[in-house]
This record gives C-alpha cells, sequence and structure tokens, in this order.
C-alpha cells in the first residue's frame, strides 16, 4: 500500500474517532482583511460563559504552511482538539479581489463544548486580533 493509501485510511479512522467522540461540527465562514500581510497563523474560537458575559478559548484551528506543490487558493489546516489531537482538513481561499489581502475561508469546526454563542479571532507570532464582531450562535 503507497503513501497516500495509509494517509486516506489515517484520516478515516481519525474521523471515526471525532465521530465517536460526541462533538458537533460546523462549518464556519471567517473574513481575514489582513491574511497575508499580517502572516495569520489560525484562529481561536471563544465561547462565551453565560454566567459571567465573559469569553473563554474553547477552540484552535492552526494554518499549516503552504505545502509545495499545493494550489496557492488551497489553505491546509488542523482543527485542534481539547485532548490536543488534531485533525488535518483543507480549504479555499476566497479572495475578495486579485492580489488582495483580505479572505474569507470556509472552515469546519468541532463543537466539543455545550451549545452557546462563539466569536473567532486570529493569531500570528506578534499576538492576536479582537474578537470578531459577529456571535456565532453553535447549538
Amino acid at each position: 500500500m503507497g503513501a497516500s493509501g495509509r494517509r486516506a485510511r489515517l484520516l478515516v479512522a481519525a474521523l471515526l474517532l471525532v465521530a465517536a467522540s460526541g462533538c458537533k461540527w460546523f462549518e464556519i465562514s471567517v473574513t481575514i482583511p489582513d491574511f497575508d500581510s499580517r502572516r495569520v497563523e489560525g484562529v481561536w474560537v471563544w465561547k462565551e460563559d453565560p454566567a459571567t458575559g465573559t469569553w473563554q478559548r474553547a477552540g484552535q484551528i492552526v494554518f499549516e504552511p503552504p505545502a509545495p506543490n499545493t494550489p496557492s487558493d488551497e489553505l491546509h489546516y488542523i482543527v485542534v482538539q481539547p485532548d490536543g489531537f488534531g485533525l488535518p482538513l483543507r480549504t479555499r481561499l476566497a479572495r475578495a479581489r486579485l492580489a488582495s489581502d483580505e479572505v474569507t475561508l470556509r472552515l469546519w469546526y468541532a463543537r466539543f463544548l455545550d451549545p452557546g454563542r462563539y466569536r473567532v479571532s486570529t493569531y500570528n507570532a506578534a499576538g492576536e486580533s479582537a474578537l470578531s464582531p459577529e456571535v456565532l450562535e453553535l447549538l
């Protein structure tokens, strides 16, 4: 069996483990206005604590550096679960216009916590952005 066959079997096994864990999957859309110039490395997902109204980190999506021969409009990313296990996925970079720094990403996110109100922020080596103004109701 070749390397691609082993990777496919590992991915299927990982998906079965994630499905058995009781999480719920959501596709979220994230627009990042300064994706290239800020060298964005990933997204933090935040959940509102209904008792206090404060926002707590609930998950992480890590962007992978582009691999050789990867199409320029493709982004590989890892959804990091609470136990540290990462599930590799990929998406397309939808640019606002040709040569634009603004991208919109459609990312899969596994919600392991209770349903509630969620927001996102982006991060890079220098720090992280403010929380997004948009609130997602992940039920």
